[in-house]
């Protein structure tokens, strides 16, 4: 448990922000392997290994995600913004939730080619989109403890990939 003082409010937002890049490093990760998880679909002993990996990996994420908000709420009101934070950890905790769902469709679906010849490579596609997203949100973690005014920019870049993503989808 963190003890901070009033005048600490600079020193908790550092290690909330180191924590959260902690966390986001975990889910490039994680979501990095997802479209290697979707090309070894017809190498069963490749998927195994890879599958694994990704279990450790979101394991991590969890974890990462639980100190996180542990050390807000010790913190409590001196840290300005909280909700914002949480917000963002929601999100960043809704991707690994979004990556682990693709994981397990592909790993439990070994004859998905012979259904639907093309849907790996949708599922592909799908992949790098996400990992380009939890790029684009890691950079907009780490601007935030040095150059918070290029947010916006990022912010509106993250929206039309997940815009081009969920048109994937349908």
């Amino acid at each position: 448990m963190s003890n901070y003082n009033q005048n600490s409010e600079v020193e908790a937002r550092r290690k909330i922000l180191m924590l959260l890049q902690d966390n986001i490093r975990n889910v490039i990760s994680v979501a990095s392997l997802l479209p290697a998880i979707v090309e070894s679909i017809d190498d069963t002993d490749e998927l195994e290994i890879l599958h694994t990996k990704f279990e450790g990996l979101t394991k991590e994420s969890h974890a990462l995600s639980k100190a996180f908000t542990t050390e807000i709420i010790n913190i409590g009101p001196l840290l300005t913004g909280r909700e914002e934070l949480l917000r963002l950890l929601t999100s960043i905790n809704g991707f690994i939730s979004n990556l682990e769902d693709i994981c397990d469709i592909v790993a439990n679906s070994k004859d998905i080619k012979k259904i639907k010849p093309n849907y790996t490579d949708e599922l592909l596609v799908i992949s790098n989109k996400l990992v380009l997203s939890i790029t684009k949100i890691r950079e907009v973690v780490f601007l935030l403890s040095s150059n918070p005014g290029d947010i916006f920019n990022l912010t509106h870049e993250i929206l039309e990939n997940t815009t081009e993503t969920e048109k994937i989808l349908r």
